[in-house]
């Protein structure tokens, strides 16, 4: 990142390094063998510092005027299975919910952590088995 909003909403260019950290953690629980629920929730952290210094310094997880971590959305995760004749093709979607104030930095003053937004995301699967002789094979 080179640039970002000031305490008043300005955009200034920044003469630092920017360093990201996103934990996106997933869980689901099968309700039957179609149906499955859970949730989700994204962790993430940004530190603005000197040009040289460890892009690991965002995982000391710290809040100050040049850092800050979050947990930053939540939100409810389903993947089920359509059709039955269809065996091997699913349907995941998971729709966030921003939890930090903020987020852009518009307003506070401190570095970009993420979208102030909504935010809904739709995966396809079509899982497809190896042949058994790829799966099982022997090693001597």
């Amino acid at each position: 990142q080179t640039s970002g909003f000031d305490k008043d909403g300005m955009k200034v260019r920044f003469n630092e390094r920017g360093s990201y950290f996103s934990s996106i953690n997933q869980f689901l629980i099968g309700v039957n063998s179609r149906f499955n629920v859970g949730f989700d929730f994204w962790i993430k952290s940004v530190r603005i510092d000197e040009r040289g210094s460890s892009p690991f310094s965002t995982l000391s997880f710290q809040n100050s005027p040049n850092s800050r971590t979050a947990l930053s959305s939540i939100g409810p995760r389903l993947k089920f299975q359509p059709f039955k004749k269809l065996s091997h093709l699913s349907i995941q979607t998971t729709f966030l919910f921003p939890i930090a104030k903020d987020q852009e930095g518009t307003s506070n003053g401190k570095p970009f952590l993420s979208q102030d937004s909504y935010t809904s995301i739709n995966q396809f699967f079509y899982d497809q088995n190896k042949k058994k002789k790829f799966q099982n094979k022997k090693i001597d």
